[in-house]
């Protein structure tokens, strides 16, 4: 399951590179590599198998073509794939990625770079890729049926619960913009704590030290981009490309306020930018003074020590517990054995906590979809429906009787089952009662 993100990951490492060495030199984009290769956020997200992290991995691979082609012009058509795959990876995309193609195309047109064939090539290039997503945004904006065709489904949802997530829709939008652009600071600026499975506190996302050398390149972007002269660094091409990654920055920061309470998640579009900064700053360092090479590295070579041993011991750990490691562990046993029924503790994320347990359950089982459908009433070699057969919920009070259930429950309610007709066992939190009967016959 983790496989697609690895890739993923991988061709923005490649992108990171491409882009760098194209505007920079191959030291540079060695740096950025270097840089990327030990930074916290892209090991973490890169082994996660979340949905939303292909965002910042599509629009650096549609960034890198897209200023491939300020040198040949058919590599703004294939950016147009890759940045219309955006929008299908994070709803947040529908905040940035018009917007910044919106500026690239104004600053390209202006220095003719393209014309109005080479922009309706682009439009037809990325509306082939993304008009089903805008036909289900206009669909659900307009209360309108779901449309299904052969290939595709273009579902009308009768709920949005993320409209309230933006700022706009926000009772007071004075007020919880102050409080958007405190969470933008404090995540993408300063590093602090967030979710624990997105950072480690001690590193935070591109180690807590980097920032100097961040904010340091963004400088020399911006300068290169806005105020050098075209002869400096290989010309105008150049110089647009810093334009188009200084508007990639802008517009990552402006939608992490347009976010409410922004998190790593929803603003993960930010940092490969960040990535290629600390690169260009490290470059910058490193032709005014050839020592900081060294502290570089050697800073780097340290912190990344200490960041991969945290990762997979303290942190590996701390996770197992945060994803009910317990829990999980004491399911799989109890999928071991054949019963007519399965009674689950329902709290897991929380007390009675339904749909996160029941989720954990179709996976940890390896539940068929057909049946948890209803399709078929076969599973692990019995006809029983699926509604009859795996049931949540707590055990009852008192002594549990024996019979043919399995128990998945809380390690504090052990008690309830009698060691002479359960086998119980323990795993952290949580355990299994498997009647004697069953526990027997397998």
């Amino acid at each position: 399951m983790r496989l697609p993100m690895l890739l993923a990951s991988l061709l923005g490492a490649g992108g990171v590179y491409g882009i760098t060495r194209k505007i920079f030199d191959e030291k540079t984009a060695m740096a950025a590599l270097l840089f990327l290769a030990v930074n916290p956020w892209h090991f973490m997200q890169g082994r996660w198998a979340l949905d939303c992290n292909l965002f910042p991995h599509m629009f650096i691979a549609g960034m890198y073509f897209l200023v491939k082609g300020l040198w040949k012009k058919r590599n703004l058509y294939i950016s147009m794939v890759f940045f219309a795959l955006c929008m299908y990876s994070y709803g947040v995309s529908f905040y940035m990625v018009p917007f910044f193609l919106l500026a690239c195309c104004i600053l390209l047109y202006l220095r003719r770079k393209v014309g109005v064939k080479e922009i309706l090539i682009c439009l037809a290039a990325y509306f082939a890729v993304a008009w089903p997503i805008y036909g289900t945004m206009l669909i659900n904006f307009m209360k309108w049926e779901s449309v299904e065709l052969p290939f595709v489904t273009m579902q009308f949802f009768n709920e949005n619960v993320r409209s309230a997530d933006i700022l706009f829709f926000s009772g007071n939008i004075g007020q919880q913009l102050l409080i958007n652009i405190r969470s933008l600071v404090n995540v993408v600026f300063l590093q602090k704590e967030d979710l624990p499975w997105n950072s480690i506190k001690e590193f935070g996302t591109m180690y807590l030290c980097s920032m100097p050398l961040i904010l340091l390149g963004a400088a020399v972007v911006f300068r290169k981009g806005f105020w050098g002269k075209e002869k400096d660094g290989g010309g105008e091409n150049k110089q647009l490309a810093c334009r188009i990654l200084a508007f990639y920055w802008i517009f990552a920061l402006l939608t992490g306020i347009m976010i409410n309470a922004v998190n790593v998640n929803r603003i993960n579009i930010i940092f490969y930018s960040h990535i290629i900064f600390g690169a260009v700053g490290i470059g910058f360092l490193v032709k005014r003074w050839k020592g900081s090479l060294w502290a570089v590295c050697a800073g780097l070579g340290i912190l990344s020590i200490l960041f991969f041993h945290t990762y997979f011991t303290r942190w590996a750990e701390e996770m197992e517990d945060v994803f009910y490691g317990d829990f999980v562990d004491a399911l799989a046993y109890a999928g071991e054995f054949n019963g007519d029924c399965y009674l689950i503790t329902p709290d897991t994320q929380y007390q009675g906590a339904y749909n996160v347990t029941e989720i954990l359950t179709l996976f940890v089982l390896d539940v068929d979809a057909r049946y948890y459908q209803g399709e078929t009433d076969r599973w692990k070699n019995k006809e029983i429906a699926y509604r009859n057969r795996l049931l949540y919920g707590n055990p009852p009070e008192g002594t549990v009787p024996p019979g043919n259930v399995i128990y998945v429950i809380k390690s504090s309610d052990q008690d309830k089952f009698s060691r002479d007709e359960f086998q119980v066992s323990l795993f952290g939190n949580y355990g299994t009662a498997v009647p004697w009967a069953i526990a027997a016959g397998q």
